[in-house]
């Protein structure tokens, strides 16, 4: 090779590398930096949606563990209310604590509507006899029994047993069960307060 064909091509290697050293500092380099900003700001983002996902989350767990107690007191309380024989032993533990005698204490199958099918009413007659004090303090008791036992219908009329002057008391007990979705019996709401 001759000695000129040596320093063109030098020349134009030269030359080409001077183009692609501009091409990459004027083109590629503030790309790099554009793309090490994006990075950064996407960084930046998903490190701020962790920290208020995190909150969310935590306020769903507590969420979720809040109904967990629910269902479960619903549900303690459903197994007093759908238990007949309970109410019936409790009523008559009330009634010997409060001095008052039960004339009659019987089921009552009227049927109740619910309206939206949610809830099932189970209700049962009383009648009771005793001094004024302790009827009041009676029915008190019976309707401090459960949330979901109330009594309805009281009528009160004076009368005489053994000579002495009593209360003849007498009530519907109405005794309410709620149904629980089936999401939440079948799935136990959430495991553990997880969603």
């Amino acid at each position: 090779m001759s000695p000129s064909i040596d320093r063109e091509l030098a020349m134009h290697a030269l030359v080409a590398t001077g183009v692609c050293m501009a091409a990459w500092m004027f083109v590629v380099k503030p790309q790099r930096r554009q793309l090490e900003t994006l990075e950064a700001t996407i960084a930046r983002t998903l490190d701020q949606n962790q920290t208020s996902i995190r909150p969310s989350r935590d306020s769903l767990n507590a969420q979720g563990s809040k109904i967990n107690q629910r269902v479960a007191e619903i549900r303690s309380l459903n197994a007093l209310t759908g238990d007949s024989s309970q109410i019936y032993g409790r009523v008559m533990n009330l009634a010997d604590r409060h001095h008052v005698q039960i004339q009659g204490m019987q089921p009552d199958n009227t049927p109740i509507a619910s309206v939206d099918g949610q809830v099932n009413t189970a209700r049962i007659k009383i009648n009771v006899d005793g001094s004024y004090n302790n009827v009041a303090r009676f029915m008190e008791a019976v309707s401090e029994l459960s949330p979901f036992v109330r009594p309805n219908a009281v009528q009160i009329s004076p009368t005489v047993v053994d000579n002495q002057p009593v209360i003849a008391a007498s009530f519907v007990l109405d005794a309410l069960t709620f149904k629980i979705a089936d999401t939440l019996v079948s799935t136990g709401a959430f495991a553990n307060g997880q969603p």
